[in-house]
């Protein structure tokens, strides 16, 4: 069981700082910005983006059109549930 832990972020993020597990930076430090120091750290030092590469075959421009489309396309259904009556209501007696 300790073994699995020391391989944990909250673990990295303890050992980084030198903190106990009731230390309240800890307590109130959320996963997010754990997660984000950890990155931080590990791009500062070198250790990740090297194996970054460019894609050539990626479009951006199409993906961003893409993404757009399916966004109109949920909001036109959004749109036309909200102005849709439901069918389901039934009256209840009062």
């Amino acid at each position: 069981m300790g073994k699995a832990q020391s391989q944990t972020l909250e673990a990295w993020f303890r050992r980084k700082y030198s903190l106990p597990p009731n230390d309240p930076r800890f307590l109130s430090a959320t996963v997010e910005m754990i997660e984000a120091d950890f990155w931080m750290h590990q791009y500062a030092d070198g250790k990740a983006g090297s194996e970054e590469f460019e894609d050539g075959d990626f479009d951006l421009a199409a993906e961003i059109r893409r993404a757009e489309e399916e966004g109109e396309a949920a909001e036109a259904a959004r749109a036309a549930a909200a102005a849709t009556p439901p069918e389901d209501w039934e009256d209840l007696p009062s």
